[in-house]
């Protein structure tokens, strides 16, 4: 029953993550027939957007708007959304087809995790503020 119960606790985070394993798994072709925007380096954009609402998700699933958070959680959870964004490109390498990895990607992924664990901890400290 416990595995369920983690299970409905983070629900969004687990469908969220699926979301992000269909699309890291489409083929290149598939990629590049969805480009519609020509912006330079619109897929970094894209990569940092993707990983900043799956921390985000996680931390709200956590809890953490309705209590006192740790940094030490706040930390793992910043590397369990980091983390996810290497294995999703290890396996664009290794396991998806016309896929490739690339040390940019990994960079975008971490860096729209980190921006979600600051913009949670700047709005934390606005609400404890008004309390």
């Amino acid at each position: 029953m416990l595995k369920f119960e983690i299970f409905l606790k983070y629900r969004f985070s687990i469908i969220w993550a699926i979301i992000i394993l269909i699309l890291s798994g489409l083929s290149g072709d598939t990629v590049n027939k969805i480009s519609f925007i020509n912006i330079p380096h619109f897929d970094k954009i894209v990569h940092a957007g993707i990983y900043f609402i799956l921390c985000s998700i996680i931390i709200y699933e956590s809890g953490f708007f309705k209590s006192k958070y740790s940094f030490s959680t706040l930390f793992t959870i910043l590397l369990i959304s980091i983390s996810y964004g290497i294995l999703m490109e290890i396996m664009q390498e290794y396991v998806f087809i016309k896929r490739s990895n690339d040390l940019f990607d990994i960079i975008a992924n971490s860096t729209g995790a980190v921006f979600s664990i600051f913009a949670f901890v700047i709005y934390k400290k606005k609400i404890d503020v008004r309390k």
